[in-house]
């Protein structure tokens, strides 16, 4: 499988947003629940841009492309 070029710059910044989240949550300036919340959404930000860049790397009739345009898991 390719995989695209970028995805450990995506991810290392993905997981440097998480810690200053943490930082925020553990200094008291997020509640648990907010802390969670924008966790979720950055990853789900990574994932976002990492399946449009696999989507432009495979032809729509490939199976790859099939699973990521379908939301499988």
């Amino acid at each position: 499988m390719v995989v695209p070029d970028n995805k450990k710059i995506l991810l290392d910044a993905g997981a440097e947003k998480v810690k200053f989240i943490q930082k925020k949550w553990y200094n008291g300036f997020l509640t648990e629940k907010e802390k969670y919340n924008q966790s979720i959404k950055i990853w789900a930000e990574v994932k976002k841009v990492i399946e449009s860049e696999l989507k432009e790397l495979f032809d729509d009739k490939n199976h790859v492309y099939n699973f990521i345009d379908s939301g499988a898991r």
